[in-house]
């Protein structure tokens, strides 16, 4: 719609920036009802969109260089001179959070993730279950926070362990270490999947496991993944982002298949 709007003539500059924030808001808009609606529907919901907020954030950055860009032009067009200095400053600022690390993943110019990417995306969405989990103690959220925090946890250790770990074992000497971490992990899960989440153990069952999965995580981000860049082409790395998502797919298909 922007390129169509950006490209027909019966309209001036000031105009088509004007069509083109309307059209940011109504993106805006809908992005944010979703996170909302998300809130309110469920645990699943609510973690997997957690990419979103990130568009969120950049559809509002841009939004606000928008506006201030109308400002300039409009300005402009009405008196012919240049708007004060503090209007420019508010597009700078919008452009530095639309660029910025927030906004990065988001105004990548290329479509496939790689898998150093989609590792820290799986990580903080399993942020985001026990941060919900922590919040609540509701039993029956507890439960379905915590059926998606297994699901989550118990498919990504086993893809990491056939695609990831055997990839990085030439040249990460702590994989072994990986390996017994998400072990000790799949023990602890298993332990809190038969306790019934209204006893008092289960809360502090899961703060354990929540230190544990952070200190994997810490020593995966830290160590590994830079490794892994040091190592890998962005080609590489985007064919094991692709064989990961698959090994994924097909053990959430297994894990639906037996509930």
């Amino acid at each position: 719609e922007v390129q169509k709007l950006m490209q027909g003539s019966e309209l001036t500059l000031f105009e088509k920036v004007t069509q083109h924030e309307l059209l940011k808001h109504k993106q805006t808009m809908a992005g944010l009802l979703i996170h909302k609606a998300a809130q309110i529907v469920g645990a699943d919901i609510e973690a997997a969109i957690t990419p979103l907020n990130t568009v969120n954030f950049e559809n509002r950055a841009h939004q606000e260089q928008l506006k201030g860009v109308m400002e300039i032009l409009g300005v402009r067009e009405l008196t012919g001179k240049d708007p004060d200095q503090g209007v420019w400053a508010r597009v700078q600022d919008a452009m530095a959070a639309m660029t910025g690390i927030i906004g990065g993943a988001v105004t990548r110019t290329k479509d496939e993730m790689n898998i150093t990417e989609i590792l820290t995306m799986d990580h903080r969405k399993v942020d985001t279950l026990f941060m919900e989990i922590e919040k609540t103690d509701d039993p029956q959220k507890l439960q379905e926070f915590f059926g998606q925090l297994y699901k989550d946890l118990s498919v990504h250790a086993e893809a990491e362990e056939q695609i990831v770990y055997p990839a990085v074992r030439s040249y990460y000497s702590d994989t072994q270490e990986l390996y017994d971490e998400q072990a000790q992990m799949k023990q602890m899960l298993a332990q809190i999947k038969a306790l019934n989440p209204s006893s008092s153990d289960f809360k502090a069952q899961i703060k354990q496991l929540q230190t544990a999965v952070q200190d994997h995580v810490k020593e995966e981000e830290n160590d590994m993944l830079p490794q892994i860049r040091r190592n890998l082409s962005e080609a590489q790395m985007e064919q094991m982002a692709t064989q990961f998502k698959a090994a994924k797919s097909t053990m959430q298909q297994e894990m639906a298949n037996l509930s």
